[in-house]
Formats: structure tokens, C-alpha cells, sequence
């Protein structure tokens, strides 16, 4: 699996270098069904930060009682979550308000 996770930090640096960060997750993801199995890649643990992330935001509700109970990758994990999730619902939102091209769908 180490090999599979230098060539997303490569694909990571290379488009973080070249400026191309708008869906960076997702165009990361797409790009390791190249090279491997998707079900390698789930974590359990990610899934369950991910949860967390979308409870406590619909919920409005913190995911642990202070700052100070919270364990430090789950505060860099609910950062990369929520930074991930605001670029992909700005880019949702600004594909439905272009204007239609005649001819394209």
C-alpha cells in the first residue's frame, strides 16, 4: 500500500505545484482507480470522522464537548473534510448558475 500512497502524494504535489486545487479530492480519488482497488483505499476511520463531520454539521451540534477533549487528527481530519466539502459546493453551485450554450446540455 506504500507504493499506492507515494503516488497520491505525487498526484497530490503536482497538482498542489501547478495550482490546480478546485476538486483536488475528487480528482484524486478518480485518478487512484488507476492504480487501485477503491476498496483499498476506504479507512474505517476516515468514514467514521466523515460521519462525525456531516452529524455534527447538520446537528449543529461539536463532535466532543470542548476544544480541549478533541483529538488533534480529528481537528485536521474535520479541517481537510470541511475544506474539501466548501470546494465542492462552491463548484456545484457556480456549474449551475453558467449560462447554457446552445446545443450543450
Amino acid at each position: 500500500m506504500e507504493d499506492v500512497y507515494d503516488e497520491l502524494i505525487r498526484l497530490y504535489d503536482r497538482s498542489h505545484n501547478n495550482k490546480m486545487t478546485a476538486r483536488l479530492g475528487e480528482s484524486l480519488y478518480l485518478s487512484a482507480g488507476y492504480f487501485v482497488d477503491y476498496s483499498r483505499l476506504i479507512d474505517d476511520k476516515v468514514q467514521m470522522n466523515i460521519k462525525k463531520y456531516i452529524y455534527s454539521k447538520v446537528s449543529r451540534t461539536p463532535p466532543y464537548v470542548s476544544i480541549q477533549d478533541t483529538p488533534a487528527d480529528f481537528i485536521d481530519s474535520f479541517i481537510i473534510i470541511d475544506e474539501e466539502a466548501k470546494i465542492c459546493t462552491e463548484s456545484d453551485t457556480s456549474a449551475s448558475t453558467e449560462p447554457k450554450i446552445k446545443g450543450k446540455k
